[in-house]
């Protein structure tokens, strides 16, 4: 399909606006982003890969005399995921877990079986029991960096990408905007809120360009 308008805000992620001109899943701007690229360059797209992990019961809320039954997060610093979240405040048999930077390089590419057995694992060795793995009842894996329509999660400035992230915002010729987490410079990069602040900051953009 064909899509005609004065202005645009591009809000495509980081990992993607990065891909060469004619890798699989590139976007093509004609005339090309020339002005974006010392930016793209300065920025890196980070490696993550998150599984969230459906139990039978919310077995952790029953150990230790219920010690952690109002936990938000668990920290494994030495496990294969260093990080676990709860549903919290809801209260269901749910536990993300996450892992980021190098953990996450040394999982990329491996089988969704593998990936979700090593989640467990962290578990069993995080609270010393054993047997979680007979708990649980389904498993979803999401490796960000293979993911087509990221190809990376949370975006990090590189060494020497001092003030990539204004640079990327800027608009060009009144023409393009851009907005997503990559681009915030002014609160929360590499966030959910990022991105949005982004996005209200793109848009005021456009109306003062009008």
């Amino acid at each position: 399909f064909r899509v005609t308008a004065p202005r645009a805000i591009i809000t495509l992620p980081l990992g993607v606006l990065q891909l060469p001109p004619r890798a699989r899943g590139a976007v093509l701007f004609s005339p090309a982003l020339s002005s974006k690229r010392k930016a793209l360059k300065g920025l890196v797209a980070g490696v993550v890969i998150k599984v969230p992990l459906l139990f039978r019961t919310a077995f952790w809320e029953e150990l230790d005399g219920g010690r952690y039954r109002n936990a938000s997060f668990f920290h494994a610093p030495e496990g294969p995921f260093p990080t676990y979240w709860t549903a919290a405040p809801e209260r269901a048999p749910l536990l993300n877990a996450w892992a980021g930077g190098p953990k996450a390089l040394r999982l990329t590419g491996k089988s969704a079986r593998v990936i979700v057995r090593q989640a467990v694992r962290g578990l069993e060795s995080m609270f010393g029991h054993g047997g979680i793995e007979s708990l649980v009842q389904a498993a979803w894996v999401h490796d960000w960096q293979k993911d087509p329509y990221a190809r990376g999660a949370y975006s990090y400035v590189a060494v020497g990408g001092h003030g990539a992230r204004e640079e990327l915002a800027a608009p060009m010729r009144k023409t393009l905007y851009f907005a997503g987490e990559a681009t915030d410079f002014e609160r929360e990069p590499a966030t959910v809120a990022g991105a949005l602040q982004s996005g209200l900051r793109a848009a005021r953009e456009v109306l003062e360009d009008q």
